[in-house]
């Protein structure tokens, strides 16, 4: 999420908003907007608008934003890198649409280090980290994901 929300994605400068940026979809939630960036190769990041339903898949890199209501601007890291956040926000290790938690290697947790409640969370199977990934994005209430291969 840029600068804490209320952004919307802009290129090179605040101004920079041309059509041949992005690709214009319905998106009747923020997991439904990540799955068609994430079904976007070339996906750069993406703007969404829960309100008027208005996702936008940028292809083009995001260098900037502007104050926009209602508006969220999200990048979207690779998942072999990370990726140069605009203006005031910083690189963060990214996996698709999802930021490891403190550099990774690391179990979910609730309120402390003990806190492993099975009402926290729904166990499934995934064959890898993207169809685990997928099956998030998919549950509207999913905040997160623990994957592991073994």
């Amino acid at each position: 999420l840029v600068e804490g929300g209320g952004r919307a994605c802009r290129g090179a400068n605040t101004q920079d908003n041309a059509a041949s940026h992005y690709t214009l979809h319905f998106a009747s939630s923020l997991s439904d907007c990540q799955s068609k960036c994430l079904a976007t190769p070339e996906c750069q990041g993406i703007e969404f608008n829960v309100g008027i339903q208005r996702c936008e898949v940028w292809t083009r890199s995001i260098e900037s934003s502007a104050a926009a209501a209602g508006f969220d601007c999200y990048l979207h890291a690779a998942d072999s890198g990370s990726t140069t956040q605009p203006t005031t926000s910083t690189d963060v290790p990214s996996t698709g649409s999802f930021q490891l938690v403190e550099g990774g290697g690391r179990a979910c947790r609730g309120a402390n280090t003990q806190d492993n409640a099975a009402s926290h969370y729904t166990l499934h199977f995934a064959s890898s980290l993207s169809d685990c990934q997928s099956k998030c994005l998919a549950t509207p209430e999913c905040q997160g994901i623990e994957f592991n291969v073994g």
